[in-house]
């Protein structure tokens, strides 16, 4: 079996976007291949590169293709496997001279696990059992302020959230949210090169305004709220009044939903490495229990 057979067979048994870490770690695991090169990975990339469709690689126009480039780039670029092998130009007879572009057979199913499976699922599951817990621990005063009213007040539930979420605490709550991420890009900026060219922050050209944009809100919002309430209290018949009479309903539920984004964006990439780790030592794991029960059995 040919390295190229190993990485279609992988890709096929993995039935999914994988990364070439994936594929050279599944071709390892199943014993598709034995590789001689000194940086094994290295080899695996440039096979998966070379023969992708879409690579812009000039070298590799006349190699026959098998897989496709969804998304990614670098160690997290993710490649799938192509419904048919796509020949060379020349063998198609399709001219050098034109721009001939050929869509992969990647479904929307496919797309949808390139974004969900994007890296390591294992820091996903971290990520999300901290965000539930980080969720209880920040809503449950208002919670707690939302049933009170219900048993005080006879106020409904659902009317005693909503008036809660439209209070400027709320707003304590995102800047809360938002401060993993500076953290993490303090960190970043502070590390040194090797880290960098290892640990390359994904769609962080979107995540950076997002991340300013929910803090001025955040900061005006609860700015506006207090001083609100200071003007109305002290100069309930100043013309002024008028100007804080808006109530900050669905817009504080989208400042906290793209603070939320924020912080399990911060949360993953802090765990990524952990991840990682956890990964490979499972399956160093599972390959000494087989390794075990193999030899175990053999007695």
């Amino acid at each position: 079996m040919t390295i190229v057979e190993a990485i279609c067979k992988s890709l096929t048994d993995i039935n999914a976007p994988a990364s070439y870490e994936d594929i050279y770690n599944h071709i390892i695991a199943r014993k598709y291949y034995e590789f001689g090169a000194e940086d094994p990975l290295s080899v695996v990339r440039v096979k998966l590169r070379v023969h992708a469709d879409n690579a812009n690689i000039k070298s590799a126009i006349n190699k026959r293709k098998y897989f496709s480039s969804v998304s990614g780039k670098g160690k997290y670029e993710l490649f799938v496997l192509l419904a048919t092998p796509l020949e060379p130009a020349e063998k198609t007879k399709i001219s050098t001279k034109k721009k001939v572009k050929i869509k992969p057979s990647i479904t929307f199913r496919d797309k949808a696990k390139s974004f969900f499976s994007i890296r390591r699922p294992e820091v996903h599951k971290i990520a999300l059992i901290e965000c539930f817990w980080m969720l209880l621990g920040a809503f449950l005063p208002i919670l707690t302020d939302s049933l009170m009213r219900v048993i005080l007040l006879n106020s409904g539930f659902l009317q005693a959230f909503n008036e809660n979420v439209k209070g400027g605490e709320v707003f304590l709550l995102t800047s809360a949210l938002i401060t993993p991420f500076y953290f993490l890009l303090y960190r970043y900026v502070n590390s040194d090169i090797d880290y960098k060219k290892e640990n390359k922050l994904p769609y962080f050209g979107l995540i950076l305004p997002l991340t300013l944009l929910s803090s001025l809100a955040g900061l005006f919002a609860f700015s506006y709220y207090r001083i609100g309430l200071i003007i109305k209290d002290q100069y309930s018949n100043s013309p002024a009044t008028s100007l804080f009479d808006f109530e900050f309903g669905g817009w504080a539920w989208l400042i906290y939903f793209v603070s939320l984004i924020i912080w399990y964006y911060s949360s993953y990439m802090n765990h990524l490495g952990t991840g990682e780790y956890k990964k490979i030592r499972k399956e160093q794991f599972e390959k000494l229990r087989t390794t075990y029960e193999q030899v175990r059995g053999a007695q």
